[in-house]
């Protein structure tokens, strides 16, 4: 599945530009059984997209070619805080692709839960954005964002409530589709933020 099925292109996006201070190291060059946290993500993603690209920093860019030398990587050219520098800088090298970006500490995410937000956006096109969310809590860095109004936003900063540019904000301003975490499917959202989450998660 992928432009064929809607005459857009669709560009998935591993995010991996985050300071990952919590962590101690690089969250997107964490390993589970010896592949990449980022490139679990990335192989998710070329069952729906017509090709996967990796967002991260300048700083970031050598260990990445060393670690994996046959990806695609853009890096960070929007001087805004937060992880909307990212998604704004692939929108800018791919302004008529729609993105789905997956955030690169998201590596037990399965076919069939990012699948029922690519089918969503098939079947129910002119949203700006589609996201999971889980009662009040959104997740911003599992969806599909629209070119559309990622050219909006980045033609119109002032537009983001002054200086905010969370994703949350932008969401919440926006035309968005919401999709509802099951009880089934919350603990393929986990987030590893800390290095007592990968103990917790290698002893479950």
């Amino acid at each position: 599945m992928n432009s064929k099925d809607t005459g857009n292109k669709i560009t998935g996006v591993i995010l991996c530009g985050g300071r990952s201070s919590r962590m101690g190291s690089d969250k997107g060059l964490l390993k589970r059984e010896n592949e990449f946290y980022s490139r679990i993500c990335s192989e998710l993603l070329k069952n729906l997209t017509d090709e996967v690209v990796f967002s991260i920093n300048e700083s970031q860019l050598p260990g990445y070619r060393i670690a994996m030398p046959d990806n695609v990587y853009v890096t960070d050219s929007v001087s805004i805080p937060g992880p909307f520098a990212g998604i704004a800088s692939v929108h800018k090298f791919f302004p008529g692709s729609d993105l789905f970006v997956i955030a690169c500490d998201m590596p037990d995410l399965d076919l069939r839960v990012i699948e029922k937000i690519y089918t969503g956006y098939l079947d129910d096109p002119g949203y700006d954005f589609y996201v999971y969310q889980d009662s009040e809590y959104i997740q911003a860095l599992c969806g599909i964002y629209s070119s559309s109004a990622l050219r909006r936003f980045c033609e119109d900063p002032a537009g983001l409530s002054g200086t905010d540019f969370s994703l949350k904000t932008i969401l919440k301003s926006s035309n968005t589709k919401y999709f509802q975490i099951s009880t089934d499917i919350r603990e393929f959202f986990r987030n590893y933020n800390l290095p007592e989450d990968l103990y917790t998660k290698e002893n479950a």
